[in-house]
């Protein structure tokens, strides 16, 4: 786990300052926007340097693995999932899920009131 903040001077009021100075949030989803490729891989250099290959042999148990899995298209409660998963196969899928390393971004916190009208000086990412 990571965590990661982006701090400012002090928070400010949008509607008297905005536009005028750099925000904090702004800066960090921009900066979360270039750790993410459009295919959904992590494009920080050497994340992905330290995933073992997989053998002949773990390949023959993610088939038997996957079998068991449930079906994309289908919830655990049996209704159409209204998610569009990323693989239609399933041992594509379970090997997105289990073996291989992601990121995701679990929530942002900012300083000030909210949802209210503040530029936020303090913006921690909780984690990723």
């Amino acid at each position: 786990m990571v965590k990661l903040e982006v701090t400012g001077v002090k928070d400010f009021h949008s509607g008297v300052d905005g536009g005028v100075l750099p925000e904090p949030l702004a800066d960090l989803v921009r900066l979360l926007g270039h750790l993410i490729g459009t295919d959904e891989k992590c494009l920080i250099p050497g994340f992905y340097d330290k995933v073992r290959q997989i053998t002949k042999d773990e390949h023959a148990l993610y088939d038997d693995v996957s079998d068991m899995m449930p079906a994309l298209e289908v919830s655990r409660k049996g209704q159409p999932n209204l998610v569009n998963f990323k693989y239609k196969d399933k041992k594509e899928s379970t090997l997105a899920r289990w073996h291989f390393p992601t990121i995701s971004f679990h929530g942002i916190q900012v300083s000030g009131l909210g949802t209210s009208t503040i530029i936020p000086a303090f913006v921690p990412l909780l984690s990723f």
